[in-house]
């Protein structure tokens, strides 16, 4: 697959139209719907569905797309990375979970970006096993994760410090003004959890509670929408 045509195509999924893409591209449409019949014939597989207007993905041009972003984001990292010559400059990409930890790392950025005005930093929000995904295939320069159980692996640093556990509640839930929550408090109640394995090793550590005695209805990989 040429990354000239992943970027056809992809300009084809975001405009939902051949013609809006080929003039975004600054290409024929003859010239464009011959290259994506080439992808599709070299996948084996269709991408578009044609005869709908706008035109629409199949399920294999749904996943394509998201695997062609990911492909140009590290080809165009890399040129750009390749082309800063002159000083130290480029694209640091890095993974993290949300937590107040991440000071610590917002502190080494900005002391970076005072030293190297020219390094861009691109920062990704996740799960510690989405993130993780992401740096062994190359997308991310660095992780910076909690219960993190495969250091082994990898160079790593520890930082200093520790998160708190709580639980968010509606104000006005029973257990509002409580001023700490039980383990058996917390099985007496529908919860979301985080869908993180390490998270559940840490409910039986510290709480002595495993994930079959809570009355589980969701799982999430970030707090912020679950928190809603």
């Amino acid at each position: 697959m040429e990354l000239r045509v992943l970027r056809y195509f992809l300009a084809v999924a975001r405009t939902g139209t051949l013609t809006a893409a080929a003039a975004q591209l600054n290409v024929t449409q003859p010239a464009l719907s011959r290259q994506l019949k080439l992808l599709e014939t070299e996948l084996g597989v269709q991408l578009i569905n044609r005869e709908h207007k706008p035109v629409t993905l199949t399920p294999e041009g749904i996943y394509l797309v998201k695997q062609a972003e990911d492909m140009i984001a590290i080809a165009d990292k890399t040129v750009t990375n390749l082309q800063s010559k002159e000083a130290i400059a480029g694209v640091i990409t890095i993974g993290a979970a949300e937590t107040v930890m991440f000071n610590h790392v917002i502190q080494a950025i900005s002391k970076l970006q005072r030293d190297y005005p020219n390094v861009t930093i691109t920062l990704i929000s996740g799960s510690t096993t989405d993130l993780l995904t992401r740096l062994n295939q190359g997308e991310l320069d660095f992780l910076f994760a909690l219960d993190f159980t495969q250091k082994a692996s990898y160079d790593y640093l520890d930082f200093p410090g520790a998160d708190v556990r709580g639980v968010f509640i509606n104000r006005h839930h029973p257990l509002a003004n409580e001023p700490a929550i039980t383990a058996e408090q917390l099985t007496q109640y529908p919860v979301a959890i985080s869908r993180q394995s390490s998270f559940n090793d840490s409910l039986v550590e510290e709480l002595g509670l495993k994930a079959s005695q809570l009355n589980i209805r969701m799982k999430y990989n970030l707090i912020g929408n679950a928190r809603m």
